[in-house]
C-alpha cells in the first residue's frame, strides 16, 4: 500500500503537467511582435529558443569541462559561446540569455563536471535516505517522506526546464527536503565527536553564506535606491550608493555600469575630469568581472570619444582598442561598428572609417546614422548627388531620423532647391 502511494506521488504530479511540458517544445509563435523578427527561434515557440540557448551553454561547458566558468558567470560564458543567431538577435533585437532555462546546464557551465556530479551524487544519497525510511523507517514518518520525495523529484523535474533552484526559496526548499531525507534515514545515529564536528562545521558554513546573502541583498537594495536618485536628480547621493553597492556586490558588473552612468552624469554636472576618470575606472570594474559583454565596451568606448578632450589621444586609442574587441564578440552590432567609423574618423582613417559606415548601414534597418555620416563624407568630397541619395534612403528606412532630415534641408538650402 505504501509502495503504491509513493508510486503515486511520484507520477501523478508529472501525468498531471505533461501536457504543458510538452507545450515548451511544439512550435507557438509569440504573440510579441518585438518577438516575431525572422530569425528569432521564439517564433517556433519557447521549446525552440531554449534549443539555441542550450547548445550555447552546452558550448560554453565544452570549453572549461572540469570546473567550469565560475558560480554566477553563466552569462559571461554564454555570451563567448552563443551562435550567431543569437549574437544577431542580441544586436538587432535586444534578446539575451541571462540564465540557461535548465538548473543542469547552468551548473554544468558555471561548476563543471566535478560539480554537477557531486550535486547529483549528493541528492542521489539523500534521495536514497528517504527511500530506505520509506521502506524501513518508522510507521508514523513514512507518508512524510513520500511527501517530501515527492517534493523533491517535482523540484528536480522542473530544474530540467528552468533555473527555478537557482531562486532562493526552490534552492531553500530543496536543500531543506534533502536535509530532512537524510535526517529520516533508518538507523542508529552516532553522536561521536567526529560527527558533532562536522555539524558545528556545517552551521558555520550556513553562517558564513548567510551573512554573504545578507550583504548581497542589501547592495542590491542601495543599487535600487541609487537609481532612484538619479532619476531625481540626485547624483552625489546616486554615487555614493552605487560606490556602497558596488562594495557589497564586487562580482556584480551592472551594478558598476550603473555607478559609471551616474559618474557621467556627474561629469556633465560640472564635476569635471575626476568624474570622468570614476566613470572610466568602474567600466574598467564592470570588464573585469565580465569581460564577455560588448555593450560595457562600447559605453566605455563612447566614454573616451565622448570627451576626448579630456582623455586626449590615449582614449582615442582606448576608444578604438574597445570597439574593435566588441565587434569581435558581437559582430552584428551596428551601433558598435558605426562608432567604429567615428573614431576611425578621428584618427584620420577616412578610408577606414567609410567602410566601417558602410557595414554599420547594412544592420538594423532604422539606425541610419551610417548612411547619415557616408553622406557626410560624400558631402566632404564634392558628392551632392550621392550625399542625396544616401540621405533620400536613410529617410525611407527611418523618416523620423532627425539628423537625416536636417543634413537633407541643409544640402536643399545651399541648392536652393
Amino acid at each position: 500500500m505504501l509502495a503504491t502511494a509513493t508510486l503515486a506521488a511520484l507520477l501523478i504530479p508529472g501525468l498531471l503537467y505533461a501536457p504543458k511540458i510538452w507545450a515548451r517544445f511544439r512550435p507557438a509563435p509569440a504573440e510579441t511582435p518585438a518577438w516575431n523578427m525572422p530569425i528569432d527561434p521564439e517564433r517556433e515557440g519557447s521549446g525552440a529558443m531554449r534549443k539555441a540557448i542550450w547548445g550555447g551553454a552546452l558550448a560554453a561547458a565544452s570549453q572549461r569541462p572540469a570546473l567550469g566558468w565560475g558560480m554566477g558567470a553563466f552569462r559571461e560564458a554564454y555570451d563567448r559561446s552563443k551562435g550567431d543567431t543569437l549574437k544577431r538577435l542580441e544586436a538587432e533585437g535586444g534578446r539575451t540569455a541571462d540564465q540557461a532555462h535548465s538548473f543542469y546546464l547552468e551548473t554544468l557551465t558555471e561548476r563543471g563536471v566535478l560539480g554537477l556530479a557531486g550535486l547529483l551524487l549528493f541528492v542521489g544519497v539523500a534521495t536514497a535516505a528517504g527511500l530506505a525510511a520509506v521502506t524501513g523507517g518508522a510507521p508514523d514518518a513514512r507518508l512524510l517522506t513520500v511527501g517530501l520525495i515527492a517534493s523533491t523529484v517535482a523540484l528536480l523535474v522542473h530544474g530540467a526546464l528552468e533555473d527555478n533552484l537557482s531562486l532562493v526559496p526552490h534552492g531553500t526548499l530543496i536543500a531543506a527536503n534533502l536535509g530532512l531525507l537524510v535526517a529520516a534515514a533508518p538507523g542508529a545515529r552516532d553522536a561521536g565527536r567526529s560527527r558533532r564536528a562536522a555539524g558545528f562545521a556545517g552551521m558555520g558554513l550556513a553562517a558564513v553564506t548567510a551573512c554573504l546573502s545578507i550583504a548581497s541583498f542589501v547592495g542590491t537594495a542601495r543599487a535600487e535606491d541609487a537609481k532612484q536618485d538619479l532619476v531625481a536628480g540626485r547624483v552625489d547621493r546616486a554615487m555614493e550608493r552605487y560606490a556602497a553597492a558596488s562594495r557589497l556586490r564586487p562580482w556584480d558588473d551592472r551594478i558598476q555600469v550603473a555607478r559609471a552612468e551616474a559618474a557621467e552624469a556627474a561629469a556633465r554636472g560640472g564635476r569635471g575630469i575626476g568624474a570622468l576618470k570614476e566613470a572610466e575606472a568602474s567600466y574598467r570594474a564592470a570588464l573585469a568581472v565580465n569581460g564577455s559583454d560588448p555593450v560595457t565596451r562600447h559605453q566605455l568606448a563612447r566614454l573616451y570619444l565622448a570627451h576626448a578632450d579630456a582623455f586626449g589621444t590615449g582614449g582615442q586609442r582606448e576608444a578604438l582598442r574597445e570597439l574593435t574587441l566588441a565587434l569581435d564578440q558581437n559582430p552584428y552590432y551596428a551601433e558598435i561598428r558605426n562608432d567604429l567609423g567615428v573614431a576611425l574618423l578621428a584618427t584620420g582613417d577616412r578610408k577606414g572609417a567609410a567602410d566601417a559606415f558602410r557595414r554599420a548601414g547594412e544592420g538594423r534597418s532604422n539606425f541610419v546614422d551610417p548612411l547619415v555620416n557616408l553622406a557626410t563624407l560624400a558631402l566632404q568630397d564634392g558628392d551632392r548627388a550621392g550625399a542625396e541619395r544616401l540621405l533620400d534612403e536613410a529617410l525611407q528606412r527611418n523618416p523620423g531620423s532627425a539628423r537625416a532630415a536636417a543634413l537633407r534641408i541643409t544640402i536643399a538650402g545651399r541648392t536652393g532647391s
